[in-house]
């Protein structure tokens, strides 16, 4: 059985694999000029070439996990880039290592929402490509106003978690 926190590196670990896979499965597929950038409208209105596309996507997917994964790391070893309600009652030494899980859970919980995204756009993003249209299915406003709330129920939940403690002054 997976440890609960780590589930969420096996997460990642399937959605990177996908991610990956994804994107080489369609590559052939794309036109050699693809559009790459869309207004709010869904219209198209930036092109680069495919190769440009597919290291563009991976260097984003690099910069995404590693920050993310840099924060989780940097947590572990110094107080100075944790910032939370109550810091002083959670970083007790007695409630440390329980804190610095549940931070991590939740930085990665985002990480996997972020990789969701970015699964689903680019998706629609080569799906318009292939489809020679020059328009993204207005679903991607959908996608991030779900991503978006998501991200905020998460924060909430973290910050509501991290309230400052009963009986404790």
């Amino acid at each position: 059985m997976i440890k609960n926190g780590k589930i969420h590196y096996l997460i990642l670990a399937i959605l990177s694999l996908f991610y990956f896979i994804f994107l080489l499965y369609y590559y052939p597929s794309l036109p050699e000029r693809i559009a790459s950038h869309f207004n709010i409208s869904g219209e198209a209105d930036g092109w680069m070439s495919k190769e440009s596309f597919l290291v563009l996507m991976i260097v984003i997917f690099i910069f995404v996990n590693g920050s993310l994964l840099g924060i989780t790391f940097l947590i572990k070893y110094s107080n100075d880039f944790i910032n939370l309600p109550n810091k002083e009652y959670y970083l007790n030494p007695v409630r440390k290592e329980t804190t610095l899980k549940t931070i991590n859970n939740f930085i990665m919980i985002i990480n996997n929402l972020t990789m969701t995204l970015m699964i689903l756009i680019n998706y629609l993003v080569i799906n318009s490509n292939i489809g020679k249209s020059d328009k993204l299915s207005s679903s991607f406003i959908y996608i991030i106003a779900v991503y978006l709330l998501t991200i905020i129920a998460v924060v909430i939940k973290m910050y509501s978690y991290f309230k400052k403690p009963v009986n404790v002054l």
